[in-house]
């Protein structure tokens, strides 16, 4: 287990390190297409698999439409036996729950090497299991390289346990250029609107990343009203246009200037930009540090002027809270400021140890932490004799939210065509093409579709107003109710005439 700061090589690293079959393992799933394409031009693809839950639609996306290799070499990545696998968890970690058929995995992995890469991105209910997994199949054979960014220490002691070699202070993983000169504000994102716009009107490159996805909307329709080059991308988009807003984004921050984008976490781990200035409202410090590493990312040289990260303490309490822990945010403010140099840089030594104590053992006891009683809730189930679950449910451990898919009422009629297309491809009498041509079709399908907390639709006001209809049971086609209102500038959302009419509660939509 190393740890290593961003840009020093830990991907050429793991490229070195694996010597057999090789299991490539990322937080989320646009990190895992980055990381398919990268590791396809070194290895070539035909040698690389992509393994997600809409990993057929990424690769349909970027390939000619007449390749019937694709599913071939699409069955070949599901069947394990791709010579390297980039997959998100919840495609080789759930075998832990012991789920029919789990035998595969573990025989697989008794002579494979598995590299996980910035394991900080999962949450408890995630980890847990991975250790488990991991302790289970070291004795199989398995090996395991974890490289990372920032490892909180109650990760660091459970892998020392395991007997890893944990390296976390070696002077060739440290980044000692100076990036981030921090301000702390005790003041929410809305009251610093001029200050944003003023450094767009500079010619800086500006990201705003807010804790909520309403939030995210608000700050945008009133930025936009006042600032044309506003953009806004979370994850509460249909596919087809966060797919557009994620090509976008990464296009400005490289040739655009006086640019300003709004974003949610999504932006953390997923996407590899580089902006000028950082305002973002408080999180945990492993957020935040990975939020920060945004700005002056990929630049040789010490960042010199005016502050270029600020970080605003006051939210909304009654949306954050249900994001994140209020103590362990207040305990990172406190944290960041007693390490910040005279000249208020935060340093790279010092973000690392910042996470290393605020997720120690004791430090999350104190704060009475819901970190830390999850953690223990998932231990506690683990070792309970009920180990079995559905291989659909194990998946679900590995959610952050559990999300419903569905499609906005808008794009309803175009997907009735689709699907009617899909009804006459039963016509076709050769089988290679009729799979393909279905394949080609539920990708455009899934282009529609847009992620949904499931709380948005078993809250018992709103589930008796019948938020969905049901399109098509067998492929999963649901059809969200008119009164969530979709548009292409600021995503799903619910209409505010329903809000009124049906009494909901706002903060259920947040």
């Amino acid at each position: 287990m190393i740890v290593a700061d961003t840009g020093i090589g830990k991907t050429g690293l793991a490229c070195l390190w694996a010597k057999r079959k090789t299991f490539y393992i990322l937080p989320n799933r646009t990190s895992n297409n980055a990381m398919f394409e990268t590791l396809s031009k070194i290895f070539s693809k035909e040698k690389v698999g992509l393994l997600h839950s809409t990993a057929i639609f990424y690769v349909l996306d970027n390939q000619d439409y007449e390749d019937y290799t694709i599913l071939r070499d699409y069955e070949n990545t599901k069947n394990l036996s791709k010579p390297i696998t980039v997959c998100t968890a919840d495609q080789l970690f759930t075998a832990v729950f012991k789920y029919p058929t789990y035998e595969k995995i573990y025989a697989t992995l008794s002579y494979s090497d598995v590299v996980i890469d910035e394991i900080q991105g999962f949450d408890p209910t995630q980890i847990v299991p991975i250790i488990r997994q991991i302790k289970e199949t070291l004795k199989l054979g398995t090996r395991f390289l974890i490289i990372t960014a920032t490892l909180p220490n109650i990760v660091k002691k459970e892998f020392e346990r395991l007997g890893f070699r944990v390296i976390t202070d070696d002077p060739s993983t440290i980044d000692n250029t100076k990036r981030h000169k921090v301000a702390i504000l005790d003041e929410d994102i809305f009251s610093v609107k001029d200050q944003i716009i003023q450094k767009a009107k500079e010619g800086k490159n500006v990201l705003v990343i807010v804790n909520t996805v309403s939030t995210s909307q608000e700050l945008y329709s009133q930025l936009k009203s006042e600032y044309e080059n506003t953009n806004l991308l979370h994850s509460r988009f249909i596919y087809k246009h966060r797919k557009e807003k994620e090509d976008r984004i990464l296009k400005d921050y490289k040739e655009g200037k006086g640019i300003i984008w709004i974003t949610t976490q999504l932006v953390e781990a997923s996407i590899d930009v580089d902006f000028d200035v950082l305002f973002t409202e408080v999180a945990p410090a492993d957020s935040l540090i990975q939020r920060m590493g945004r700005i002056h990312r990929h630049k040789e040289y010490d960042y010199v002027g005016d502050y270029n990260v600020f970080i605003l303490t006051k939210v909304d309490e009654k949306k954050v809270s249900k994001v994140y822990d209020k103590p362990l945010r207040e305990k990172t403010i406190q944290l960041i400021q007693e390490r910040l140099t005279q000249d208020g840089y935060l340093l790279s030594r010092d973000k690392r140890d910042i996470v290393d104590y605020l997720y120690s053992e004791e430090v999350l006891k104190q704060l009475n932490s819901n970190y830390f009683k999850k953690w223990k809730e998932v231990e506690n189930i683990l070792s309970s004799n009920w180990d079995y679950l559905f291989k659909k449910e194990a998946q679900e451990v590995f959610r952050d939210t559990f999300t419903f898919e569905a499609i906005p009422y808008i794009f309803k009629e175009e997907v009735k065509k689709l699907l009617e297309e899909y009804e006459k491809i039963k016509e076709i009498k050769d089988q290679k093409e009729k799979r393909l041509k279905r394949k080609w079709i539920l990708k455009q399908i899934n282009d529609y579709k847009v992620p949904i907390p499931v709380y948005w639709i078993v809250n018992e006001k709103v589930k008796s107003k019948s938020p969905y209809e049901v399109l098509d049971r067998d492929l999963n086609i649901f059809i969200l109710a008119n009164y969530f209102k979709y548009d292409e500038d600021l995503g799903i959302r619910i209409n505010e005439e329903m809000l009124e009419k049906y009494n909901f509660d706002e903060s259920i939509f947040i």
